[in-house]
């Protein structure tokens, strides 16, 4: 990996891009079945579900980060890096889907469940900044 000194930033190696653009799809897939799943439910219609599948998704993305970190072999700033490209991934693929297909159901009422994607992959990018912002302090105690 090469980085960027007066940043104070590593760059991510050909392997770790790889490995976290995968990671960025299989996250969007997870998110896309959750909604499969829930929107039949009624769970993007009214705010009380709203609020309880917004306010439960921290819970279940911020585990996530290290070991998302951990498989692509991304630590400290370089975990910030991998989960940037794997956010720009799964953001990338959303607009996809929202703009070329239904996936997200019918037209008139497919922007929630497309919001909740969204909101998915900026708790992870929060996440990666807290979870390598602590890891890149620790090393630089030692």
């Amino acid at each position: 990996a090469t980085s960027f000194p007066a940043m104070g930033m590593s760059l991510l190696s050909g392997a770790q891009l790889r490995t976290s653009a995968v990671f960025g799809v299989a996250g969007w897939a997870a998110f896309v079945c959750v909604v499969r799943v829930l929107r039949p439910r009624g769970f993007f219609e009214g705010r009380k579900f709203l609020a309880l599948l917004f306010g439960i998704t921290p819970a279940s993305v911020l585990p996530l980060v290290p070991m998302v970190g951990y498989l692509a072999g991304a630590k400290g700033d370089a975990l910030v890096a991998s989960a940037s490209v794997a956010t720009a991934t799964a953001l990338v693929v959303d607009g996809i889907a929202f703009s070329l297909t239904d996936l997200y159901g019918p037209a008139e009422g497919r922007h929630m469940p497309a919001a909740f994607v969204m909101w998915g992959a900026g708790v992870g990018l929060f996440g990666s900044f807290w979870v390598g912002g602590r890891q890149a302090l620790a090393e630089k105690a030692l």
